[in-house]
C-alpha cells in the first residue's frame, strides 16, 4: 500500500521513474518495518509454549512473504503495468455509474431532510392544559387551605398549635 501510494504521488513521467521514486522514498521504511518485525518474531521460535512457537512462525512467514511480494513482485509488475497518467484510473470504467449513484444518494438525503423537517413541524409543543378536576385548586386561595396534619413516629396525630 505504501509503495503504491508513493508510486502514485511521484511526479516522474515514466513507470520506471515512478517506481524508483517509490522505492527510494518509501522502500527503506518498508524494509525497516519488515526487519524489525522479523527480529521481534525470532525469540518466539525458542518459546516453551507451542502456541508462541507457531505464532512466531506465522508472523515471520507473513512478513517475509510480504516483503518479497512488495519489493520483488509488486515493484516489477508496477514498473511494467503500473498506471501512468489517466491509464489505470477506475473512474474511466465506472465514472458514469459512480456519478449516478452519487446523484441518487444526494436525492435520498434531500428526501430524508424533508421528511425529518415535516416530522419536527408535526411535533411542535403545545401549551399544557390543566385538567378540569383541578378547577377547584385554581379557584381556591392559599389562605383557605390548611396544612396537612402532622403525625408522630407511631402514626398518632400531633396537636395543632
Amino acid at each position: 500500500v505504501h509503495l503504491a501510494d508513493s508510486y502514485m504521488a511521484s511526479r516522474s513521467l515514466t513507470r520506471e521513474g515512478k517506481m524508483i521514486d517509490a522505492l527510494v522514498h518509501t522502500g527503506s521504511s518498508v524494509l525497516s518495518g519488515a526487519i524489525s518485525t522479523l527480529g521481534a518474531s525470532l525469540p518466539m521460535f525458542f518459546a516453551q509454549i507451542i502456541f508462541f512457537q507457531k505464532f512466531g512462525a506465522f508472523v515471520f512467514l507473513t512478513i517475509a512473504l510480504s516483503l518479497v511480494f512488495s519489493i520483488g513482485f509488486f515493484s516489477a509488475a508496477t514498473t511494467i503495468l503500473g498506471p501512468l497518467g489517466k491509464q489505470g484510473n477506475l473512474s474511466n470504467f465506472f465514472g458514469g455509474f459512480v456519478e449516478q449513484i452519487h446523484r441518487h444518494m444526494l436525492d435520498l438525503e434531500e428526501e430524508q431532510r424533508f421528511i425529518d423537517h415535516s416530522r419536527r413541524a408535526d411535533r411542535r409543543p403545545t401549551m399544557p392544559t390543566i385538567p378540569e378536576e383541578d378547577d377547584e385548586l385554581r379557584s381556591s386561595s392559599f389562605s383557605e387551605t390548611r396544612p396537612p396534619e402532622r403525625t408522630g413516629l407511631r402514626g398518632e396525630v400531633a396537636p395543632r398549635a
